[in-house]
């Protein structure tokens, strides 16, 4: 009977690396090497923006050649695409504090509400823009013309929790002895990953229920279809990242965690993929590059 099992055992670690195995196929390096990192595509997939060193400026694609389209401090941190993929909504710093924008390709820029000294990063949904100023618990509606009663909760981090934001009521959905920031949201709505300043990433469904640690790990990045998650797993010396790759797990929070990179002359960071789910755009040393993604064959379920 042992030996059964031993036998079993001894299969499973033979065929586990020939199975689990997530593959980016033709990387492309789109930019020169400068100082861009996280790169957003479109959500039609045929338009990238991206930002500079400290998240200053934005920059587009047009062809070969990298365009800017603003150069405003800090419009680069947690920003996101319009509804209708035609512009780019963000903060901008100023002094002292931010102010929501909406930045179209061409450069112009329309400025969205009023500046506040403490702005959470604008959230879209659909056309509807939201932000939240925290200094007067004030979640407020950007877009004009919004039916404000059809949208979906506002979830944010705020003191350490992560809350909910619904017809004048604040509910925490997740807190604990860490402090929690920058919910991301899936496409369909039904989870949540966000990260702590000590103990990593963590996903929950969308009430803060069914919590799952996965520990180190940041960038998080849903597939647009919602069955998976991607993150990086940055590594630093206390001063600068020397080492990070793309990894893939169910959105769930169930095993396998898989590598999609595996490259140690190269540091990935900031993942984002098409709406397709065909390809993966990362920065790496200061420029953008672009991979096929291949998740036809990834293994759903927990094998441990």
């Amino acid at each position: 009977m042992k030996c059964g099992r031993f036998l079993v055992l001894f299969l499973i670690l033979v065929m586990v690396p020939s199975v689990l195995a997530v593959e980016l196929g033709h990387v492309e390096k789109l930019t020169n090497t400068d100082d861009y990192m996280c790169p957003l595509v479109s959500p039609d997939g045929s338009r990238i923006v991206f930002t500079g060193a400290n998240f200053n400026g934005l920059y587009t694609l047009e062809g070969t050649s990298v365009k800017m389209i603003s150069s405003a401090e800090f419009v680069g941190y947690a920003y996101m695409w319009s509804g209708d993929g035609r512009s780019v909504v963000t903060r901008k710093r100023m002094s002292p504090g931010f102010q929501c924008v909406q930045i179209t390709l061409d450069g112009n820029e329309k400025t969205l509400g009023y500046a506040r000294g403490k702005m959470h990063p604008p959230q879209v949904t659909g056309n509807l823009i939201r932000t939240y100023y925290s200094d007067r618990k004030e979640l407020v509606t950007l877009t004009e013309d919004f039916d404000s009663r059809d949208h979906p909760p506002y979830i944010t981090g705020l003191d350490g929790k992560i809350i909910v934001l619904d017809s004048g009521t604040t509910t925490v959905i997740f807190e604990g002895k860490d402090t929690y920031y920058l919910p991301v949201i899936s496409p369909d709505q039904t989870r949540i990953c966000f990260q702590g300043l000590e103990s990593g990433l963590h996903i929950t469904d969308i009430t803060g229920k069914n919590h799952v640690k996965l520990g180190l790990g940041s960038d998080p990045v849903w597939t647009p279809d919602s069955r998976f998650l991607l993150f990086t797993k940055p590594i630093d010396d206390g001063a600068n990242i020397i080492a990070s790759d793309i990894y893939i797990i169910p959105a769930d929070g169930s095993y396998p965690v898989l590598p999609i990179t595996d490259t140690p002359d190269r540091v990935e960071r900031h993942p984002d993929i098409s709406p397709d789910g065909k390809h993966l755009f990362f920065d790496a040393g200061g420029a953008i590059y672009r991979g096929i993604l291949q998740l036809d064959d990834f293994p759903v379920g927990r094998t441990e």
